[in-house]
């Protein structure tokens, strides 16, 4: 049924200190506990090697730190809750009583899940964990998470709107020390009451390199992340992609004490969910302070209106410190509120394009180099410093397909003034020429000038409006009216 690997460590063969590694190979006439039947026999510090095949798993683990591979990686190697197994419980891989230990699993698909009742919450009955239920007691946060290159599919702790406190779809991780989710893919997952993906309780949390396809999850939670206390969750190099949303859900609900959001893509097809981000410290008192980095990330709500979107990305935090710095927000925008606990408010190197930003940030801060394209912005405080912005179109190389790499000429490339503006670079060289619509000359393309209704002056070509062409036309000068100048009787 399996192989036991024994591995030297320390002293002696099998001696003092030890760990082992577990070969799990695949039957697939007996395809249910093969792994967690290894799992019971695994002592603390342990590894499973798994064989591809689809393996119908509730691995319950109780103080033991252990490493489960897919040899073959989580495209062929996947653990399955589907099938119910006796005195299990939902999740695939859970713990019961909340004892201290690590884990981490890498190279799996987990699917199907179900959850576990997670009895640290006693005044309501709760669900949580559909793929992965790992916490401690909330009194040690010395245990870790790790997750790589997995895939957490169509696991499940309840429908929305039951009303019951579903959490954590995917993965539930509660009052640990850390938490690692590397590289992994996220679909269907789904949970009523927050984190229909990952819902998290840890010291210290990372998110990097994952993709996640956007499903509703609770208008208080988050239909992917959801962390609820901490030091600090990081968000980095992920994909948030939703191919609908009802506007009434958030993609992201981060409440730590310091929380990094850097480096993402939020993509919106019909309608704003990726793009709803809302960070608040809900645990904070004051006056600690919530520090937010928000920075080189894209959020674009395909289907929004073409100018003064509703802000979606959401600071409101009582002791918020906001640094956003060197974001693309297209057809979505911000709103940023704290109290005098908070702020001052950095909102530097920002491409904002047909959008709002409203702030109300009592100690102030600045706006500076940022590109306001067909953008409203509202300062509520009236205190907030502006320094070398701009209202001008950023000619973004493909927003229709979701491209905003800048091209050659934008106002928004580095300059003598700013450094880059928004979150990509220049990337390709489109035609850009003076465009003169009445007496106004607005720099485009020859497809925007003539949607404008406009004269693309490419005879002689013009790239600039300075000194602007169409406020004295340009007139053609003919053989006759050159004779004229020379005769002396030109009017």
């Amino acid at each position: 049924m399996w192989a036991e690997i024994c591995l030297i460590v320390g002293g002696g063969v099998c001696g003092g200190p030890r760990a082992m590694t577990w070969h799990v190979t695949y039957d697939p006439a007996q395809p249910e506990d093969r792994v967690g039947a290894v799992a019971a026999l695994a002592a603390s510090g342990d590894s499973i090697l798994i064989d591809p095949g689809t393996y119908y798993e509730h691995i319950p683990l109780e103080g033991k730190s252990l490493t489960f591979i897919g040899i073959d990686g989580a495209g062929v190697t996947i653990l399955d809750g589907s099938r119910a197994l006796p005195d299990r419980e939902g999740s695939i891989i859970y713990t019961l009583t909340g004892a201290p230990a690590d884990l981490t699993i890498c190279g799996l698909t987990l699917q199907n899940g179900t959850g576990t009742p997670y009895p640290e919450i006693t005044y309501y009955e709760a669900t949580a964990g559909g793929g992965i239920l790992w916490w401690e007691r909330n009194v040690g946060f010395s245990a870790s998470l790790v997750v790589t290159d997995c895939v957490l599919r169509d696991n499940t702790t309840g429908a929305p709107w039951e009303g019951d406190p579903y959490q954590g779809g995917g993965i539930f991780a509660g009052s640990l020390e850390s938490v690692d989710v590397l590289r992994s893919e996220f679909s269907g997952n789904l949970s009523d009451g927050g984190g229909s993906d990952i819902q998290i309780a840890a010291t210290r949390a990372t998110v990097a390199e994952c993709s996640f396809q956007v499903a509703d999850g609770n208008s208080y939670g988050a239909s992917c992340i959801g962390q609820s206390v901490g030091q600090l969750l990081r968000i980095e190099r992920c994909v948030f992609l939703a191919e609908q949303g009802d506007g009434q859900h958030k993609s992201i609900r981060a409440s730590p004490i310091n929380v990094e959001i850097v480096d993402n893509r939020f993509l919106d097809i019909n309608g704003p969910l990726a793009t709803c981000v809302w960070v608040v410290c809900d645990f904070c008192a004051e006056p600690l302070p919530q520090d937010v980095l928000i920075s080189g990330n894209v959020f674009w709500n395909a289907a929004g209106p073409d100018s003064t979107a509703e802000p979606t990305v959401l600071i409101g935090a009582d002791g918020a410190v906001p640094v956003l710095r060197n974001n693309t927000f297209d057809r979505c925008g911000i709103e940023i509120s704290t109290t005098m606990f908070g702020g001052p408010l950095v909102f530097e190197g920002n491409l904002v394009a047909r959008g709002q930003v409203r702030s109300d940030v009592p100690r102030g801060g600045d706006y500076s180099c940022n590109d306001f394209w067909r953008s409203r912005v509202t300062d509520y405080a009236g205190n907030l410093t502006h320094a070398n912005n701009i209202t001008d179109n950023p000619f973004f190389c493909d927003e229709a397909g979701g491209g905003f790499t800048l091209s050659e000429g934008s106002p928004c490339a580095p300059s003598g003034s700013c450094d880059l503006i928004g979150a990509e670079p220049v990337a390709c060289d489109l035609d850009i020429h003076a465009c003169c619509v009445g007496q106004e000359c607005v720099l485009a393309t020859e497809e925007e000038c003539s949607d404008l209704g406009g004269h693309w002056m490419i005879d002689p070509p013009l790239t600039s409006c300075e000194p602007d062409p169409c406020l004295t036309p340009a007139r053609k000068t003919t053989w006759g009216a050159m004779k004229a100048l020379f005769r002396g009787d030109a009017k």
